[in-house]
């Protein structure tokens, strides 16, 4: 997947950015990310939202955590890896 050697290879500057991101914002709730993933097939799409409140697609359908199972795109996606990073342990919204 494209996208995902993008997001986890070191030699660029996306992945920097992002460990620095969590070391220095993590789940604080200081900072919101919006994140959408779209595959060619139908049906085969995401929306994340990190430290926000459920709005958008998560208000309008179903807010699943993005916990277990479910912290990396591809696990969501059906496969198998582990984070490419320590992520910051989420809290389920109010």
């Amino acid at each position: 997947m494209d996208l995902e050697r993008f997001a986890r290879n070191p030699a660029y500057a996306h992945l920097k950015a992002w460990q620095r991101f969590n070391r220095a914002i993590g789940t604080d709730g200081s900072v919101g990310i919006w994140h959408e993933t779209y595959l060619i097939e139908p049906g085969r799409y995401e929306a994340i939202y990190g430290n926000m409140p459920v709005f958008g697609l998560a208000a309008a359908t179903k807010h699943v955590p993005a916990m277990g199972r479910r912290k990396t795109a591809r696990r969501r996606l059906g496969g198998d890896n582990e984070p490419v990073m320590p992520l910051p342990v989420l809290q389920p919204p109010n």
